[in-house]
């Protein structure tokens, strides 16, 4: 006959190797909770990607374009014997091709 103990594995309690403080609990669940929130009401408001606006303001120049043009208006400084400022040359730059695609 089997008695009452036999599907125990062992007579001894079990003990928790490690122990989560009940504050670490409540914060994660509180961190799940919100992540839950967020994940369900994202899933609820997704809209049709918005259209870009055609606005009257041009386009501002990229990196790129300011800084080719600062170099070849650095050039022209320093052809002239001008002392070199590449922080004046980059400013030029930016307010020429900001004027040029008014």
């Amino acid at each position: 006959m089997h008695g009452r103990n036999d599907c125990r594995l062992s007579a001894e309690p079990t003990r928790e190797v490690f122990s989560i403080p009940q504050s670490m609990k409540r914060f994660l669940f509180g961190l799940a909770f919100i992540a839950f929130l967020t994940a369900l009401l994202g899933r609820r408001s997704r809209k049709a990607p918005r259209q870009p606006s055609v606005s009257s303001h041009p386009e501002r120049p990229t990196y790129d374009e300011i800084a080719l043009r600062a170099y070849f208006i650095g050039l022209d400084h320093d052809v002239h014997g001008d002392q070199p400022d590449p922080l004046r040359d980059w400013v030029e730059a930016e307010y020429e091709l900001i004027a040029s695609r008014r």
